[in-house]
């Protein structure tokens, strides 16, 4: 653990960042995941 005032910030920051960035990511990946999904369900129903 930090001693010191700053470092203790910066943990804190860092704690916060790395929620926000782990929760835009998994946003991220979903939102493509969907994408390819509709993109190949519409290849699927062209195909017929």
């Amino acid at each position: 653990m930090p001693n010191v005032k700053s470092a203790k910030k910066r943990v804190r920051q860092t704690a916060k960042r790395r929620l926000r960035n782990k929760a835009y990511k998994t946003r991220v990946k979903n939102s493509i995941k969907k994408v390819l999904a509709a993109i190949e369900a519409k290849k699927k129903k062209k195909k017929l």
